[in-house]
């Protein structure tokens, strides 16, 4: 979404925290970079590890729900798993059967 499309509230918050431009990639890319042997570096960022494995594995169980209930057979069908980050979800559908492609901005994740 391009700047200038972002709501009054958000654009403020953006602002303030970016100087007038909120850089996405730079943000994770330091959070990763900061926190890479810790599941803050893409979960929520004030929770420890264990909070966080437990709210991936939430959300992880209602996403192959979610997809079981509209796929049953996932073999020959691609999913963009955008924003992967260290691609906790993008295994599970690959574990599925789904031919899985991850991108997110920052490099640090990506490795």
């Amino acid at each position: 979404m391009p700047f200038a499309m972002v709501t009054t509230p958000l654009r403020r918050l953006l602002s303030a925290i970016g100087g007038g431009r909120f850089h996405a990639h730079r943000y994770w890319e330091d959070r990763h970079r900061t926190r890479r042997d810790s599941l803050s570096a893409v979960g929520h960022a004030q929770l420890d590890d264990d909070a966080n494995a437990e709210l991936y594995e939430i959300k992880r169980a209602k996403l192959i729900d979610m997809i079981g209930r509209h796929v049953t057979n996932p073999q020959g069908l691609s999913l963009l798993d955008a924003g992967c980050g260290i691609a906790m979800f993008t295994s599970s559908l690959v574990d599925l059967g789904f031919d899985v492609t991850g991108v997110d901005v920052s490099a640090t994740a990506l490795e």
